[in-house]
């Protein structure tokens, strides 16, 4: 089963420690400022909602590899589908609390004296970078959620392509290159089998992925920060386009409706590599803080650029 409300306490202790340090240092010494930024960050820590609907979400069983759990499924998934509305629900509203609150100005005091109305960005850095990373985990988490119910949703299907991966298989004789050929040829149209099934879900959870590693790594550009959020977020998405690439040139596969709807890959696929298995995953020790900023704004802005050539997937108009 999953763990998303002990990973949304994680990031939200975390955000709070950081929050609570600027309400009560305030602004350049100025205490009052953090007692203001206190009111204003009222409505964005009541996330209490949030976290009663994960809690439910984590005690829900959505699997099937014992006979018990696939009884229970179903009914499962009707239960999961009920919390799972509350949550998104939930969601929205956080969401939209944590995007306003970082678009708040504060008022503060310049360098003679004048009260200034001040970006949150600018006068309360930390702060506004853990709003920023408390909307992409939440979407990221709920994006998690989605693509776990569409898994079982299809589990049925997905249990059938196996089935007939197997048998196909099973058929083959030989050893030779062209039995060898002959069973990649079985594995690769299961797997795009597959795909097909969960593309839409997976998609938005990867590029979800990526928008939290993007907020995680400007808040904290170290090394051992790029690493561990680069390790995963990079190379889900490049499996992604992978996947769209090999769906658009499989002879069985490429006049199907999606293959022919979803834009091609090309250059953002070979451009992401890097940051999948390549040099920029993962940073040697010697990477300076100028190398960790520069790889950081490399991949953010192809991460935007998939983000747009990919908009109608991650809306869930395309899926």
């Amino acid at each position: 089963m999953s763990d998303f409300a002990t990973d949304w306490g994680t990031t939200y202790n975390k955000a709070n420690v950081a929050f609570s340090k600027d309400i009560n240092t305030g602004y350049n010494g100025d205490r009052t400022r953090g007692a203001m930024l206190k009111r204003l960050l009222a409505d964005a820590l009541d996330t209490a909602g949030v976290a009663k609907t994960l809690a439910a979400l984590d005690k829900i069983d959505l699997g099937s590899g014992s006979p018990k759990q696939k009884a229970a499924q179903p009914a499962n998934i009707q239960a999961y589908k009920t919390v799972f509305a509350k949550f998104e629900s939930e969601t929205a509203k956080s969401v939209k609390e944590f995007e306003a609150a970082s678009k708040l100005k504060v008022t503060v005091k310049d360098k003679n004296g004048y009260e200034m109305p001040t970006e949150m960005k600018a006068a309360f850095p930390d702060t506004y970078r853990h709003l920023k990373i408390l909307q992409t985990e939440i979407k990221a988490i709920a994006a998690r959620a989605a693509n776990a119910l569409a898994g079982a949703i299809t589990t049925e299907k997905q249990d059938k392509i196996e089935a007939e991966k197997n048998k196909a298989k099973s058929k083959v004789t030989g050893a030779d290159d062209a039995a060898n050929a002959k069973l990649a040829e079985i594995a690769n149209e299961a797997a795009m089998k597959t795909f097909l099934l969960k593309f839409g879900p997976s998609f938005k959870s990867s590029m979800a992925k990526g928008a939290v590693a993007i907020q995680k790594i400007k808040s904290k550009p170290d090394l051992a920060t790029y690493n561990k959020e680069m390790n995963d977020a990079g190379r889900d998405i490049s499996q992604n386009l992978v996947n769209i690439a090999k769906l658009q040139a499989d002879a069985k596969f490429k006049s199907t409706k999606l293959a022919k709807a979803l834009p091609k890959p090309g250059p953002l696929a070979a451009s992401i590599t890097p940051f999948a298995n390549g040099a920029r995953r993962n940073l040697p020790p010697t990477a300076t803080a100028a190398d960790i900023k520069a790889a950081l704004a490399d991949f953010t802005a192809l991460y935007k650029q998939i983000a747009v050539a990919y908009a109608d997937v991650i809306s869930g108009k395309l899926k």
